[in-house]
């Protein structure tokens, strides 16, 4: 029974030596991974055979800190731009054949350019000391960047003219493996290899505008092994399309915000270029997300009939749009009439007497508007009268002699005529009776000679 157990024992040592010994065992490693800027990725290292006190670890090669990214389930690294994405994700499981098997995935967030390069899982034995698993227990992780497209007009602010000649850039951030190859088009179809110098392979390329180029949008599609991206961009472009987008009730006490927004095709600036004097000098107002929204607090009385206006500038050339709007200030809302508080009720009655009292002024001032009007139209009338009147008594007066003026005595002494109308002497009578008494003088020395 005594060698029996002695047997067991001796085992077990053999077993713990040969582990020592072998160490543990890589089920399967990482794999190359390439993934875009942003993304989650992971690593999986998968072993069996480890020991109690022993650890899997996570290192960087490609890194300025040659230390442990992690340990165990523990964060190691002390760089602040890795250890809030890095974390560890374990698993373990009994295999078909008894064994223990425990899965390490060093799991990184938000992809960065920091993160490009070779990564190891190795572990650490019980006397410290670190083992790697060779080559099957490495991997590179490949940050794909995105392509930006720009247009260089070399210090130009104008808009484009045919003729010109510009830049279009299109280019990675960062000193991306393998090197992106480059190719333009338009409108879905490949351009005149003609019209540019260099090659469309480059990510620099020079290109003579033309009529037909006005909003025609260029796009460069970046090619590597791992994908295929694009990005576009108009180097002839129109002007942006602005519009103004109120959010909020123009109301005294009330907060109000208007956004700036604009369709262009380019990259573009914002600005408040009309802000109402008394939001500016009493800073009632905030802006965001570079100047596209404005948010004015606290609206108040002075505030009404001012006006807000927003461009839009592209950031290469000088071409902008603005949208503008007029603030009038809403009255205040009468309160619900369906609202049981007696002292809504109050505030309901007196708002409907100052209707009442607004509608009183309203018909007297038309009331007095129109007694003015008829006054001056009878004011006119009567002058208008007078003034016929005195036309006529002038023409009468100029129709009589100066020997018919001598007459005005016998005129005025002579009774009524029973002709004239309305006890107004027939003057046409009296100028005739004149005329015949003239003639019968006249005659009378001719009949005195003959006597």
């Amino acid at each position: 029974m005594l060698k029996m157990r002695d047997s067991v024992l001796l085992a077990t040592g053999i077993v713990a030596l040969l582990q020592l010994t072998v160490g543990v065992i890589v089920e399967e490693g990482p794999r190359n991974v390439a993934a875009n800027i942003g993304n989650t990725v992971q690593l999986s290292c998968r072993v069996r055979e480890l020991l109690p006190r022993e650890n899997i670890v996570w290192r960087h090669v490609d890194s300025t800190s040659s230390s442990y990214l992690t340990v165990g389930l523990s964060i190691f690294t002390t760089d602040p731009r890795k250890r809030s994405r890095y974390s560890v994700i374990t698993q373990d499981y009994i295999d078909g054949a008894g064994n223990s098997v425990y899965i390490f995935n060093l799991q990184m967030i938000d992809l960065q350019v920091i993160d490009q390069g070779e990564y190891i899982c190795g572990y650490i034995r019980n006397n410290g000391e670190f083992d790697d698993f060779g080559m099957t227990a490495k991997a590179r992780v490949t940050v794909l960047l995105l392509p930006i497209c720009g247009v260089n007009y070399f210090g130009r602010r104008s808009r484009p003219r045919a003729g010109e000649v510009v830049n279009l850039q299109c280019s990675v951030n960062g000193d991306q493996m393998p090197v992106p190859n480059y190719k333009w088009s338009a409108s879905s179809r490949i351009i005149d290899q003609s019209r540019f110098s260099p090659p469309t392979t480059r990510s620099l390329t020079r290109l003579t505008i033309q009529d037909s180029d006005e909003n025609l949008v260029f796009t460069c599609n970046a090619t590597t092994e791992f994908q295929s991206a694009t990005c576009e961009v108009v180097p002839f472009p129109q002007p942006p399309d602005v519009r103004l987008i109120q959010i909020g009730t123009f109301a005294e006490g009330e907060n109000v915000t208007f956004i700036c927004d604009a369709i262009g095709q380019q990259p573009m600036t914002y600005s408040w270029t009309r802000v109402g004097l008394n939001v500016l000098v009493e800073q009632r107002f905030s802006r965001e997300e570079n100047d596209k929204i404005l948010h004015i607090f606290d609206i108040k009385e002075e505030d009404n009939n001012t006006a807000v206006e927003c461009e839009a500038s592209y950031i290469a050339l000088d071409m902008s749009n603005s949208a503008s709007q007029l603030l009038v200030l809403l009255d205040e809302v009468l309160p619900d009439s369906t609202t049981p508080d007696s002292d809504d009720g109050e505030i309901g009655q007196n708002s409907d007497n100052d209707s009442s009292l607004d509608t009183a002024v309203i018909i007297i001032i038309v009331a007095v508007c129109i007694i003015v009007a008829v006054t001056l139209i009878l004011l006119c009338v009567s002058y208008t009268i007078r003034q016929d009147k005195k036309r006529n008594l002038d023409n009468v007066e100029g129709t009589v002699t100066h020997e018919d003026a001598k007459s005005t005595d016998n005129i005025a002494s002579a009774p009524m005529d029973t002709k004239s109308t309305d006890g107004v002497y027939n003057i046409s009578s009296q100028l005739n009776e004149d005329a015949v008494i003239e003639h019968k003088t006249e005659e009378t020395p001719n009949v005195n000679n003959d006597m």
